[in-house]
């Protein structure tokens, strides 16, 4: 299973924002989207999740363009979740993680969508708000409870945009090992837009970078994450150091 982007160009009427972007993203891998504030990530997940029609170029899934599926179909396949998510309607978390099951299956819930929703809120770590409304919880509660939506579609590609924004210490690094563990698992091909380079490089197996709509950098983790890559992004010096466990640490400091 493969994503590739042929030459692909988004933006909002005569504005450019995504320009001529290019890669092939393999399933069953984490990759982290890095690059700074109004850089184009935002738009770029839009344009793959099919919210956004390009400018020019092409989204293949499979060899598939997708812009050729019914919006059911791509449904189906690509989960977009993006920053701010509505909590308007007065549900429950186990309701609205139902609901997000069931929004293009059968109408009838079984016992196995009912254990299905119980599973992926214990495995996110709230089983606990089931009975909570959504319109109790703290805005990281509501975060998680939106992550859980997703992934109980298991998509083909999931498409994250700033999951951890809101949340702790311990759900960001709890979430983003959830993450990369389903990815794996349902050989998936996962796209997190992300700010926090200390926690994309700890869980991250690929770096997809970009700046003013361009591609800078795209592949391996440890291949693409240097201080070179960091001050391109974010005009920042940064030394890369290793972490006990192996993993990359960055440490960032302004220039002077």
């Amino acid at each position: 299973m493969s994503l590739v982007l042929e030459q692909l160009s988004l933006g909002y009427r005569r504005e450019l924002i995504v320009n001529e972007l290019s890669l092939a993203a393999g399933a069953g891998r984490l990759c982290v989207l890095l690059g700074p504030n109004g850089t184009g990530k935002s738009t770029l997940l839009k344009g793959i999740a099919g919210l956004l029609a390009p400018k020019q170029g092409r989204v293949l899934l499979n060899g598939e363009d997708l812009a050729g599926m019914s919006r059911a179909r791509r449904a189906g396949k690509v989960v977009y979740l993006p920053q701010i998510t509505p909590t308007g309607a007065r549900i429950t978390v186990f309701e609205a993680v139902l609901m997000a099951l069931k929004v293009h299956g059968a109408v009838r819930v079984t016992e196995a969508d009912l254990a299905a929703v119980r599973d992926v809120l214990d495995e996110l770590g709230v089983a606990h708000l089931s009975a909570r409304y959504l319109e109790q919880l703290s805005g990281g509660q509501r975060q998680l409870v939106a992550i859980a939506q997703a992934l109980i579609r298991k998509p083909e590609v999931l498409l994250l945009d700033e999951p951890t924004s809101a949340l702790d210490l311990y759900h960001s690094l709890h979430i983003m090992a959830v993450l990369r563990r389903l990815t794996r698992a349902q050989n998936m091909v996962t796209l997190v837009a992300i700010h926090d380079l200390n926690l994309a490089a700890r869980t991250a197996d690929d770096v997809l970078a970009v700046k003013g709509g361009s591609l800078q950098a795209f592949g391996p983790l440890h291949q693409c994450l240097s201080p070179e890559l960091v001050h391109t992004l974010y005009g920042v010096e940064a030394d890369l150091l290793t972490g006990p466990d192996g993993s990359l640490l960055v440490h960032p400091r302004l220039a002077g």
